[in-house]
Order: structure tokens, then sequence, then C-alpha cells
């Protein structure tokens, strides 16, 4: 059933701008088209469909495909979305914008992706290009979740892509890491340890405790089920596209936009975002790694503007083909950069949230890692709390502790891991675009600056994600100084309980 989100944002208003389609071309491969995106309510997914409406506005319509939760229903949890600041420019100045957004009720974790039969049949008379982005991006996801979502929604889509006759182009967004534990990753097809077809019979026929059992044997070199399930889910729409013309996107890392719809958003916590916020909030004080290793990131917009680019390409020039967007051929950004980079974004607007001194201990030894980790985040931990007790509050701290080491330890195998890529088909893309293309659609990392990208990076990570104004920053410096005059009136008693220890065990053996 089709669901029309108007009025639910806005009422109406004759004041909207007119897009100009002319001088480009992707503008125009676009206009008149009718668009299918699956993980439309993810980070990527949200940024698609806010590109589409805002640059490309001759698109006829964007279908969505949204699952209810937490209480709120499909076209409920869109609304919600176009209110978040992403949005914000769409409604200042193309308010009519949203008519075009129509929900398909769905859930990527069932058969045929949820949707009901007439749904279906929608898409088949319709869509002329499909952007496959909805994925789990939970590297600790079980086996079978990340099989049916990963997997088997990208097959069965792959199925009703084949049914439409109209279909122009089929996009999968994929990751840069299909094959993390080779050193060099090409923009080629990767063989699967195992197919589609004997996977999810497996997850489908087998009892959850064998399958959780057998999961580490199965998966193999691969980290998790993540990458596991994602070079499975490219193989087969290379095996299996038969008629159709299609492109699969691999972005490494992504990070918060550089420069539009705003510059600095982001909403999720996934990958080095984790790592940075538990850094500067004071939760985490240890990290694996080596400063002088490259890390491979790339900005979130960039990702969707290359994506829609390799739309337009692989029809135009009736190519099928793998394109990895990747930063570290071009604009390679090292450990230690990136730290005096964020350090130097977030020195002048630090947060209210912060928990504990900001200090930080990287190291390549597992085993000084261990021990640093039980002292500075354990220990602390359980400090924090015992002082939330006494002063009848309820305890936090090891638990966000926890939390924030999940998340790096999930990403952790990514940035220890120096790996290198191709990316030759994604700059023949760009060199292929014309100069009105290239400005509305900029994903070029070759010219791209990550001292300017830093400016906007602290504070966005401040506003957008945890939801902290500007207006608080002295209120922030005020607490900065306070938890850094607690922490080094605690290490200095610290350091005297120890020294006097040890001068008074020392006493007792020597006389």
């Amino acid at each position: 059933m089709e669901q029309i989100l108007t009025s639910h944002i806005f009422p109406n208003d004759d004041n909207v701008k007119v897009a100009d389609e002319g001088n480009s071309e992707i503008q125009q491969f676009y206009a008149g088209g009718t668009v299918f995106v699956t993980g439309a309510t993810g980070f990527l997914g949200k940024l698609l469909v806010e590109k589409l409406l805002r640059t490309c506005r001759g698109v006829r319509r964007i279908y969505v495909l949204v699952r209810s939760k937490k209480e709120l229903s499909e076209e409920e949890r869109i609304v919600k979305l176009f209110d978040e600041p992403v949005f914000d420019e769409i409604k200042r100045n193309y308010r009519d914008a949203f008519e075009k957004v129509r929900v398909l009720p769905g859930d990527m974790l069932l058969p045929n992706l949820g949707m009901s039969e007439a749904d279906r049949e929608i898409l088949r008379q319709e869509v002329n290009f499909i952007f496959h982005v909805g994925a789990t991006v939970r590297f600790d996801e079980n086996l079978r979740v990340s099989t049916y979502i990963n997997v088997r929604a990208t097959w069965d889509l792959l199925r009703l892509a084949q049914q439409a006759p109209n279909l122009r182009v089929f996009i999968h967004v994929s990751t840069a890491f299909i094959v993390p534990m080779l050193q060099h990753t090409q923009e080629k097809r990767y063989e699967p340890k195992i197919s589609a077809e004997n996977l999810i019979h497996l997850v489908e026929t087998m009892e959850p405790e064998q399958l959780d059992k057998i999961t580490p044997g199965l998966i193999g070199e691969w980290p998790n089920t993540y990458t596991f399930t994602k070079v499975i889910a490219e193989d087969v729409i290379i095996r299996k596209a038969e008629g159709l013309r299609y492109a699969i996107v691999r972005p490494s890392l992504v990070i918060s936009t550089s420069r539009e719809p705003v510059p600095g958003w982001v909403d999720n916590f996934m990958g080095i975002t984790g790592l940075v916020i538990g850094l500067e909030l004071g939760l985490l004080h240890v990290a694996m790694g080596n400063y002088y290793r490259v890390v491979d990131a790339v900005p979130a917009d960039y990702v969707i503007n290359n994506t829609l680019a390799v739309g337009w390409y692989t029809e135009v020039k009736g190519i099928d083909s793998i394109y990895n967007y990747v930063s570290s051929v071009q604009k390679p950004l090292t450990a230690d950069l990136g730290d005096r980079l964020i350090q130097k974004s977030m020195a002048n607007c630090p947060t209210i949230h912060q928990f504990w001194h900001k200090f930080k201990i990287v190291t390549q030894s597992k085993l000084t890692f261990a021990m640093a980790h039980f002292l500075f985040h354990v220990l602390i931990g359980y400090i924090v709390d015992f002082i939330n007790v006494v002063n009848g509050k309820k305890p936090f701290a090891t638990k966000k502790i926890k939390r924030a080491k999940v998340r790096v330890d999930m990403v952790n195998y990514f940035v220890q891991k120096e790996a290198t890529f191709s990316n030759n088909n994604t700059q023949l893309v760009w060199k292929t675009l014309t100069s009105k293309d290239k400005q509305l659609f900029f994903f070029d990392m070759g010219s791209h600056s990550w001292e300017d990208y830093s400016v906007t990076y602290g504070p966005g990570l401040r506003v957008y994600l945890l939801k902290d104004p500007m207006e608080t920053i002295p209120k922030a410096k005020r607490r900065q100084l306070k938890l850094k005059v607690v922490h080094y009136t605690l290490a200095s008693v610290l350091i005297l309980i120890i020294y006097f220890l040890l001068r008074f065990l020392l006493s007792k053996l020597l006389f």
C-alpha cells in the first residue's frame, strides 16, 4: 500500500524554488524517473533521498522501503526522519519535494523484503532506478540475521528488478572491506567461501545454537559476519543479474559529511565515529593502533554523489562494474594526522557531555592495552559509579564504558590493518563528468582537503550526534576544567599511595 507524505511535514506554500536541470547530464538522466531506495532511514539512505530531492528535482517519484519500529508506523518513521537537520534546506526552499516520497512497508529480514504483492507490482510497473543501500552494518550481528538482510534480501530484490521492464540501473552499495584479510583490494569480483544458495539453505534449516557454534569456522578469515555476507551479496548480483544493468559501489569507512547538505552531519556512532566520540568524551583512554598507519575513510556526501554518478555512468557507457570509493589512493590520512586535526577541531567546542578528562594511550602491545584498559577504563568506571552511589545517584559509568569499548572493538580490525585499494574505475567516472556535474555531484578525493574538512568535523559531532548546542560551550569549558582538576588530583593521590606502599614494603623486606 502506498502512503503519501505531504502535509505531515508542512502546509502548502507557493513560494517554492524551481529546479534548473540545464547542462547537467546526471540531473537529466534521473529526470522523470521513478526511484526505489532500500535503507532510506539509515545514514547513507537519508543522504541519498535528500540529494535526489534537492539536486535531482526532476525525479518523478521516490519509493522508500521502511519497516515499523518501536511503536512508530512506517509513515511516522519517515515523518520523523524528515524532521532531521539534513532535510532543512529542502524544507526552506523546495517544500513540495516531499510529495514525491512514498512509503512501501517492508522488512529486509523477511522473504521478498516483507513487501506485499501489491507494492511489488507497483515497483514492477514503475521503477526505473533501484538503489540498494539497506543492510545490517553491525559487525557482531548473528549469521542468520546478516544472511537474511544482506544476502537473501539482495537476491529477492534482484529477482524483482528482473521483472521490471522499465528498470534502467540497479545500484548496490557494498563495502571496500569486502575481503579485509587481503593486503590489496581491486575493483573486481572476489570468490566467496560459500554460495548464497548454500548459505541461505544452511541458516534456514539449522538450529540457532548450532549455527552460532559453527559461525567462526564458517566465516573463516573474514573478521565478522558483515564482511562475510557482503561478499556473498556481491557474488549474487554478479552471477544472477542477467538482463540487468548493474553497478556495485564500495565505500570504505564512512564518516560525517564534508560539504552538503550541511557540513559535519552524522547520525550514528558506527565505525571511526564511535572511537572518536569515546575518546572525546573521556569514556575511552586506551586504543590499539599505529599512529603512522593510513586509515581509509570517506565523507558520506561524497559517497552519495559518487553513487548517483555511477548510476548515470553505468547506463551511458553500458558497463556493469565495481567501484571502490576510497581515500587512501589519492588523499591518504594517517592516524597521527587525523588525531591532530580532530584535537584542533574539538579544542574550541568541548561538549557538556564530557565524562572524564581526555587523555589517551595508543599501543600495539596487547598486554599494555589490557593493563591500561583495566586501570583507565574499568577502574575509573567503578570510581565514578561509587561516587554516584554515595551521592544517591544511579550508577552509569561502567555500562557506558563497556558500550563504548564494544564499538571500538568492532572497528579496531579495520583501523589497525593498513590495506591498499585500486580505484581506477571510480577515477574514470569522475574524469567523465561535465564541469556542471563535477560541481553538483562532487566526489573527487584527489582535491579533497582533510584540513578543511576537520573545521566542521568536531562541531558536527557535538551538535548533530551529541545533540549539544553551541550555546553550552562556556558551561562545557568549565566542566572540562573541573574534570581536569579532578583527574590530576586523583592521579596524584594514587601515585602517593603507591609510593608510600612501596616504601613500606621495601622497609619490611630490607630491615
